[in-house]
């Protein structure tokens, strides 16, 4: 009777342990990252006159860009929504951070001039919370073309 109840009890024992180590191979890994959600505002003004300084960057281009040993790759582009702000879906267990990028042409006197517009949210990494990434979009150079009157 006794050999029955050591048996009994081996077999319970293994079985938990199996059903444990199940549950624990199947879980998915807390800390895959699905989504970064991020928002834009411009900062400052540019040589067209425009006051965009504090205003969100509405249905401007915005990159999604992955990091992996220091080298940087554009996975997918979007455009911001009416706030400025955007979302979208990551590779699971990969660093990544979303770069505003554009270029804002106009006449000027005797001319045309673009100005060159840009930032990124800091970097996401897997487990990093959900908060929203909040960036600023500044300008970082303009381009002056004086046209000559024809002869």
């Amino acid at each position: 009777m006794a050999g029955r109840h050591r048996r009994a009890v081996v077999a319970t024992t293994s079985a938990a342990l199996l059903i444990g180590g199940l549950a624990v191979v199947a879980a998915p890994p807390a800390s895959a990252a699905s989504r970064v959600t991020f928002c834009f505002t411009w900062e400052g003004n540019g040589t067209d006159g425009v006051q965009r300084s504090g205003t969100p960057y509405v249905d401007e281009p915005v990159y999604l860009v992955r990091v992996v040993n220091g080298k940087k790759r554009t996975l997918r582009s979007g455009r911001t929504d009416r706030r400025g702000c955007g979302e979208f879906r990551t590779p699971r267990n990969v660093r990544v951070f979303v770069r505003a990028a554009t270029e804002i042409g106009h006449t000027k006197t005797g001319g045309t001039a673009v100005d060159f517009w840009s930032g990124r949210t800091p970097s996401v990494a897997p487990g990093d919370s959900p908060a929203v990434r909040r960036a600023t979009v500044t300008n970082r150079g303009s381009i002056s073309a004086i046209s000559q009157p024809r002869r």
